[in-house]
């Protein structure tokens, strides 16, 4: 992990429709994030990004559109593209 990275926090809130992204670090400061609608269909979750803080303003209406994989029942595997162009894979633990 990049030195730049190595104390942060990554948390993706997915609920009734909508989800929010933010990365923060040891001091709970948000670095970066993203929010919107997703739909998930078939195994394909699609994001609809209609928020951002201002480094992430260029994926403003755009979406994301992953294939998905579940886990042990607490793990969900992502693979697909941002803006149909920034490869993603990433493994998301849920918490309760």
């Amino acid at each position: 992990m990049p030195e730049s990275r190595a104390k942060t926090t990554e948390v993706e809130f997915i609920a009734d429709g909508n989800f929010l992204w933010v990365l923060d670090d040891e001091n709970l400061d948000m670095h970066t994030g993203a929010g919107g609608t997703y739909t998930f269909e078939n195994g394909v979750y699609t994001e609809k990004i209609l928020y951002t803080l201002s480094d992430m303003k260029r994926f403003k209406k755009k979406k994301a559109v992953y294939d998905v994989t579940f886990g042990d029942g607490r793990t969900m595997c992502i693979e697909g593209k941002l803006d149909g162009k920034i490869s993603v894979e990433e493994v998301w633990e849920r918490i309760k």
